[in-house]
């Protein structure tokens, strides 16, 4: 497998696992809204995270930082060379 299908493997199974772990009350008709929203950088982190129920829980706000990354910059991924702080600028 190339490096290129392996990290489209990965975001797809880290994505599909980040839908898995959303609290059960949240309305999954907007969660794909919301997350195309997002990486769009159409709306903040912060009203991402509080639509999907997740501002308490700092994990979940982590993989969905590094996801809409991957999504938007897959040629930096790997470099690992941005910060949480960088990455968020670089979204929004």
């Amino acid at each position: 497998m190339t490096l290129k299908v392996e990290i489209v493997t990965q975001h797809l199974n880290n994505l599909e696992q980040f839908v898995k772990d959303l609290p059960g009350h949240v309305n999954r008709r907007k969660v794909i809204s919301t997350w195309d929203f997002f990486v769009q950088g159409q709306i903040t982190f912060e009203k991402m995270t509080k639509t999907l129920r997740i501002q308490d829980n700092a994990a979940l706000g982590e993989t969905a930082l590094d996801l809409a990354f991957l999504r938007n910059y897959p040629q930096h991924f790997t470099t690992k060379a941005f910060t949480h702080h960088e990455n968020m600028q670089a979204i929004q």
